[in-house]
């Protein structure tokens, strides 16, 4: 049985950018959380990737050649990725009729008079 070394977030960044897929240690990480990157084994908290599994992530991400942004092969690809990270979005019936847009910074409480107001 032949070992196959673990590397780091860092090193895994390394060494998908010096084979032509452009990754940040960061995309590892968000993808690592919300899922969609490549497969990894955690070492206590640490996260480690296989080399094989890093290079069967980038190539799943890449497209066929391609002769123009026009191609049929690219828009399949494209596609395929974004159906692969999706999630379906049902907005019909009675569930459409209650939603709300979305409000930032959640419910508001009493406010205290401006200090500064005339």
């Amino acid at each position: 049985m032949k070992f196959e070394p673990r590397l780091d977030t860092r090193q895994a960044s390394d060494f998908l950018t010096e084979r032509g897929y452009k990754t940040a240690p960061a995309t590892l990480n968000k993808k690592r959380c919300v899922g969609g990157g490549p497969e990894f084994e955690l070492f206590g908290r640490r996260p480690l990737y296989k080399e094989t599994a890093l290079l069967e992530w980038a190539q799943a991400r890449t497209t066929p050649p391609l002769r123009s942004t026009s191609d049929p092969a690219g828009s399949t690809a494209a596609q395929h990725l974004v159906g692969s990270n999706a999630r379906p979005v049902e907005h019909s019936g009675a569930a459409a009729a209650t939603l709300k847009p979305r409000q930032r910074g959640g419910p508001r409480t009493a406010r205290k008079p401006d200090r500064h107001a005339p």
